[in-house]
């Protein structure tokens, strides 16, 4: 069987043209938001369908959104892809889809708004997510883009992917600079004999790590907490730059030492010696997804 890759949409939340955004509000009440109240119920509409009702019904000149954003909307999109809030001229957050297309009647998935919206998926978006403005993805705020919702690919997905590590590296020197670290310096590596020798680790110098640059992988930016909830601390583990095999004594390790990376990436890192770099790892994630996005 044939597994669909996931695919990564760029996304808006405006009440009509030029109206009120409400990125906030669907970051608040976990959802994506299409249309407006009082449009038909697109649930059992199969896509083959899809244009004769559409034309039947004459919802395209409803709320500003077209024929291609609705189908892509209710048929495109799948549970696991990955949207990116736009507002203005930044992108300003980030989310996991978690359901399949819905319909609300009333239109009052968003109490704040009071005209409505018809349709919804429900969204995980990520805490703190670091904006990326126009001038640092420059190709996603391009006006042959301006679409409610836009699948990316190609150089804006590229670009897009560069921006968001630039940004939170950004972010993660500027946590690192404050002196808000207790355990910033701890002894590993030693050895120590039972019935085998094995390298001593210190989980406190990689939780301080999570703790101040987030718990996200810091190679392909995967969010445990996003996939996996309550359970996210246990799936993501440190990753050290010097390898501690490569030393025959205990040794000093700080945060600086260390990145936080999936379990996946930490594999691919150890399939070489010596492991891979993040940059050597990232360099080959961005050619994956190129690869993906344009065969």
């Amino acid at each position: 069987m044939t597994v669909r890759p996931h695919s990564v949409w760029r996304m808006t939340f405006r009440d009509g043209p030029g109206g009120e955004d409400f990125c906030e509000d669907c970051f608040r009440y976990g959802v994506a938001v299409l249309g407006s109240q009082g449009q038909p119920d697109l649930t059992d509409i199969v896509e083959s369908d899809f244009r004769q009702f559409w034309k039947e019904y004459s919802i395209s000149g409803s709320g500003g959104v077209n024929q291609g954003t609705h189908c892509s909307f209710r048929y495109r999109m799948k549970a696991g892809d990955i949207i990116y809030a736009k507002s203005g001229n930044r992108i300003v957050g980030k989310g996991m889809v978690i359901s399949r297309h819905r319909y609300n009647k009333s239109g009052k998935v968003l109490p704040r708004c009071l005209s409505g919206w018809a349709y919804f998926r429900k969204v995980k978006w990520e805490k703190n997510f670091a904006a990326i403005s126009s001038s640092e993805a420059p190709q996603m705020f391009d006006p042959s883009s301006f679409h409610t919702l836009l699948r990316l690919d190609g150089i804006r997905l590229h670009e897009l992917l560069s921006a968001e590590r630039r940004t939170q590296k950004e972010r993660d020197a500027q946590k690192g600079s404050t002196p808000k670290a207790q355990k910033r310096d701890v002894e590993e590596g030693k050895r120590q004999i039972k019935e085998i020798a094995f390298l001593s680790r210190n989980r406190a110098i990689i939780e301080e790590r999570k703790r101040l640059f987030g718990e996200k992988c810091e190679v392909c930016g995967f969010s445990a907490e996003i996939a996996y909830g309550e359970i996210e601390r246990d799936c993501l583990v440190g990753h050290h730059l010097m390898p501690l095999g490569g030393s025959a004594h205990a040794r000093r390790t700080t945060l600086e030492d260390i990145v936080i990376v999936c379990p996946n990436c930490h594999q691919a890192m150890h399939s070489e010696k010596p492991p891979l770099t993040v940059e050597q790892l990232h360099e080959k994630l961005r050619f994956s997804w190129e690869q993906l996005h344009t065969s």
